[in-house]
């Protein structure tokens, strides 16, 4: 629970960054912040390198008897490596060595990574594609219909503890609230954002006695307060390309917070 509150007060603290520079913009302060090699940059591949650290640990301490859980804690592991590396162009960002022939001719930003071979757009459409259907809907539907196929089939598996919460979903929701409203390049993005947060607040108030925690009612809110600060920023995030590094910072804590979570895994495949 004090990971959830911290969450949401950081991203309050990026509404506030984001209300300063629209109000003040000759402070600086949300462009220093989202360069290369600024604070949210810096955040998340410390964040995913973490991740890796602590669910490498977890995969040595696990016993043999749960491959489930290993296999999924080394899985993650690796792909919160490769992300940090990926995030800090394997530390040319750092380093300020030059990138080599491939990269130069194959990579949209001339850049050592893997990500900016693919196009932007279609990396990105890939990406949001996956934690919008896996990571935000199916959550909701689980949590309503928790004998659906796919969950039985999980669980069946002894891989239920893989379904994320609505937790998980909500935060995440959080997370997407970055991103420039009224650009028409991210109108996608905007629909399924809305889409997603008035399907989940239906489906909370219709099952409202099964909602645990109020946490989730406040964080919902904090939810709709960011769509006014993105609207009314929208000229912000027009001229710049602030929203990617908030929002790739706050999906990157989610995603680890969610792997930390699978210990519940090994009450599963207890015999």
């Amino acid at each position: 629970m004090a990971f959830r509150y911290f969450y949401l007060s950081n991203v309050c603290l990026a509404y506030g960054l984001i209300l300063v520079s629209k109000l003040w913009p000759k402070t600086g302060l949300l462009a220093r912040a989202t360069i290369e090699n600024g604070f949210y940059e810096v955040a998340t591949a410390i964040t995913l390198l973490a991740g890796a650290i602590g669910l490498g640990c977890r995969w040595m301490k696990l016993s043999s008897s749960s491959w489930q859980l290993r296999l999924g804690c080394i899985a993650m592991a690796l792909l919160c490596f490769i992300g940090a590396g990926e995030e800090i162009s394997w530390g040319q960002h750092w380093l300020k060595f030059e990138s080599g022939e491939f990269f130069q001719s194959h990579n949209y930003q001339k850049e050592t990574n893997l990500h900016n071979l693919v196009n932007p757009i279609l990396f990105s459409t890939l990406i949001n594609v996956v934690l919008y259907v896996g990571f935000i809907l199916y959550p909701f539907i689980h949590w309503v219909f928790p004998k659906n196929r796919l969950s039985q089939l999980l669980i069946e598996y002894n891989l239920g503890a893989y379904i994320p919460p609505i937790t998980i979903a909500i935060l995440l929701m959080l997370a997407h609230c970055f991103h420039g409203w009224l650009i028409p390049q991210v109108y996608s993005d905007t629909a399924a954002l809305l889409g997603s947060w008035s399907l989940g607040l239906a489906l909370m108030l219709i099952y409202k006695k099964r909602v645990d925690h109020p946490f989730l009612w406040v964080a919902m809110l904090v939810c709709g307060i960011g769509f006014a600060v993105g609207i009314g920023a929208s000229d912000i995030f027009q001229r710049d390309n602030f929203q990617y590094e908030i929002r790739e910072c706050f999906t990157a804590l989610v995603l680890v917070y969610w792997a930390f979570g699978w210990s519940g895994l090994l009450e599963q495949i207890k015999p």
